[in-house]
């Protein structure tokens, strides 16, 4: 009963504790199938939760190391979904068990909530979702109370006032905080893949208008850090520890906030399918999805908490009008953006020049302390329609706060940092949330600088730095000076195992498809230490990226262009 109907994971050499999960997908499998075998396996995950992830207050753990267990009600919510749309097909004691399972859960919800539980903005949006399923079910209007009271306080307090849904972290900001920059808590993977989803669906199930109205109005604004290709540009986002390059590694995926704004998004259609399609791109001959397309040239298997997470929300599209509907045609936010979109809460700007999008940020609101993935002036994206992402910022100070939930590298416990960055020993431009940082177009180009003193992860200063950026329609122009005479810049390029990679003194070129990425330097170009022959990598968005270096000792300029073959 220890190990039976666990799920044991290739990565992370443990039996993750959320699969109950599965649950849904599994039953809607055996449903459309007829093939007990999924039933077997849902009854399996379900009893395997009950035996080994319980706890006495009736709800369960996250993992056998932690006491975190109000993840209980993303077991709950598609625990209920099995039972409302399948449970004529489920045996009569498998229908029983886990109507008791549902009812004891949501008793345990309750009592944790009201006795005062006040978590982040993710489980105070799924609260009363799970709440009012809860009163669906028993008819007990205290659960029908609890829903709308968290509700009510999501509505009040949750929203900025730029609309986005603040309040994804805890450290060291509280949670609707404003950091010294005026920006909050806000992580874009989190937001679209689960968070919003669960107040639209209590909004439409309960008929709280004021609540979808500005739930609806922050999914609108948040859909423009969505890539072309489907992927959400989650580089700035307060958990971008966590970030895959479709989203947030524990998240449920986005697909069911499509399904929910079907009818009122023209694209819903088309980024459905380009979502799909980015699936299938991470998704391995095993049949799991990974957290971005590369980890198989890496040789890194995937996490199983990624398939099993995604796949019970791909029954709500299985089973949605979307999954059925053409491609509408009509373009996609960030597909026809022009220009500099800046968002001031984020301290963060999404640039658009020609074939490029970009992402440039100073935010300084990260859920864990100095683990930003970019202040400081950081170009935290930078993404090309022929070539995708071009560059990829992930966490400089790289920990394990979620072990459990966290990836780690099974060759080298360090993990390397893939953003763009000044570094002279610990320090490092990214770190420094006091830097000066603006950005505005010029002309037909976006013109970005910053400027402030290198610091350390626990945020000790040390010299001056300068940087500036331009970018176009014909490529990028990068200037960066230090005091240090021993800093570095650190341009991490993304570049695939098979792509063909050359340094000749100041220009590197990376060869992909039927493009080239050439990089032309002021000084000479030098690979800086390498983890995967002449590539690093990094769990993290998912790419490996070749490391060029460059020496500060005087100001130094650059060029970075792609070219069609």
């Amino acid at each position: 009963p220890e190990l039976k109907g666990g799920m044991l994971c290739p990565a992370c050499g443990l039996l993750h504790g959320r699969i109950g999960d599965v649950a849904y997908p599994f039953v809607h499998l055996y449903a459309t199938t007829g093939d007990r075998k999924y039933l077997t396996a849902a009854e399996a995950a379900v009893d395997w939760c009950e035996a080994n992830m319980l706890f006495p207050d009736g709800l369960y753990r996250n993992d056998r190391q932690t006491e975190w267990r109000s993840t209980t009600a993303f077991f709950a919510i598609p625990l209920y979904k099995a039972l409302r749309d399948y449970g004529d097909r489920l045996p009569a004691a498998t229908r029983d068990k886990w109507r008791a399972i549902f009812r004891r859960a949501s008793e345990s919800l309750y009592n944790l909530y009201e006795g005062g539980f006040s978590p982040v903005i993710n489980y105070l949006c799924v609260y009363p979702e799970a709440m009012f399923l809860a009163w669906k079910e028993t008819g007990d209007a205290k659960y029908l109370k609890a829903a709308e009271r968290v509700a009510a306080e999501v509505r009040a307090e949750g929203f900025n006032d730029e609309g986005f849904l603040i309040g994804e972290g805890y450290a060291p900001l509280k949670r609707f905080e404003k950091s010294p920059r005026g920006c909050n808590l806000i992580d874009l993977g989190y937001n679209l893949e689960e968070s919003l989803t669960a107040l639209i669906e209590y909004a439409d199930m309960s008929g709280d208008a004021a609540l979808r109205e500005k739930a609806v109005a922050s999914a609108r604004l948040q859909l423009a850090f969505v890539l072309p290709d489907g992927a959400i540009d989650n580089s700035c986002g307060s958990r971008s520890v966590k970030w895959t390059y479709y989203g947030s590694r524990t998240s449920d995926g986005i697909l069911p906030l499509l399904v929910e704004l079907a009818d009122e998004l023209p694209y819903a259609s088309r980024l459905s399918r380009r979502v799909l399609l980015l699936y299938a791109r991470c998704t391995g001959s095993d049949g799991l999805i990974r957290g971005g397309f590369m980890y198989d040239e890496a040789g890194e298997p995937a996490c199983v908490h990624h398939s099993f997470a995604r796949a019970k929300t791909l029954v709500d599209f299985l089973r949605s009008d979307l999954g059925h509907r053409p491609d509408s045609g009509a373009a996609l936010p960030r597909e026809v953006q022009k220009g500099d979109l800046y968002f001031r809460t984020l301290d963060t700007h999404l640039v658009a020049c020609g074939s490029w999008r970009s992402t440039f940020t100073a935010n300084d609101a990260y859920n864990i302390s100095r683990s930003a993935a970019g202040s400081g002036g950081t170009l935290s994206l930078l993404w090309h329609e022929g070539l995708g992402p071009v560059l990829v910022a992930t966490l400089g100070d790289y920990f394990y706060a979620e072990p459990m939930n966290m990836q780690d590298d099974r060759h080298d416990m360090r993990m390397n940092c893939l953003a763009p960055r000044i570094t002279a020993g610990r320090h490092s431009n990214i770190f420094d949330y006091e830097s000066t940082a603006h950005g505005g177009m010029k002309g037909d180009g976006f013109v970005y600088s910053a400027s402030g003193r290198l610091t350390d992860a626990k945020g000790n200063k040390t010299s001056e730095y300068s940087l500036g950026y331009t970018l176009t329609s014909d490529g990028l122009d990068i200037r960066v000076s230090s005091a240090d005479p021993l800093a570095r810049y650190l341009i991490p390029l993304v570049a695939g195992k098979d792509d063909e990679v050359r340094i000749d003194g100041k220009v590197a070129t990376i060869r992909r498809g039927g493009w080239t990425i050439r990089l032309e330097v002021s000084t000479d170009v030098v690979l800086d230490k390498c983890d995967r022959g002449d590539r690093i990598w990094s769990p993290v968005a998912g790419m490996l990226c070749v490391p060029l270096s460059l020496s500060l000792k005087e100001p130094i300029s650059m060029r970075l262009e792609c070219r069609a073959n």
